[in-house]
């Protein structure tokens, strides 16, 4: 499937979904995804498939566009794997290292067969310059998304 026909796939889903971190830019017409998607790369993963690695250095976002992942936190003094969210399509993945360009901290594995989007932070510079207003509405849904897994987190976790 073409990043075009994805893209529309994603914001069907996001918007079906209102999942707390469905990514919603703010009043984004199809035009706007449209744009959004000709810097994304159409990737597709089976289940049961790593996405993303821990400690892996790449600075790209995952739009999850069909299927479901699950993201887990490696402790890696006791070797354990803690399940940390299941992750369906309308929201995204890889989020922290895109922004904060450190390597990865949990793995990323497919629960069902997934189409995906991959935005890298080059093209998404190059999206900013072309683009800055869009840029800037996804910039701030994706800090919103940052910002309800953070008090989801802090909740959990009891802080």
């Amino acid at each position: 499937m073409d990043s075009h026909s994805l893209i529309h796939r994603f914001a069907a889903a996001a918007s079906a979904a209102r999942a707390d971190d469905s990514l919603l830019p703010a009043g984004w017409s199809a035009a706007d995804w449209t744009s959004l998607a000709a810097l994304a790369q159409p990737i597709g993963i089976e289940a049961g498939d790593a996405l993303i690695t821990s400690g892996n250095t790449e600075q790209s976002l995952f739009l999850v566009c069909s299927g479901s992942v699950e993201v887990a936190y490696v402790a890696r003094q006791t070797l354990t794997m803690s399940i940390m969210s299941h992750v369906p399509a309308g929201s995204i993945v890889g989020e922290q290292s895109f922004f904060d360009a450190s390597p990865r901290s949990a793995n990323v594995w497919a629960v069902e067969d997934c189409a995906l989007l991959r935005i890298d932070l080059r093209d998404f510079e190059r999206y900013a310059l072309a683009e800055p207003r869009r840029a800037f509405e996804l910039s701030f849904a994706l800090g919103r998304v940052l910002a309800l897994r953070l008090r989801a987190t802090t909740a959990r976790i009891g802080v």
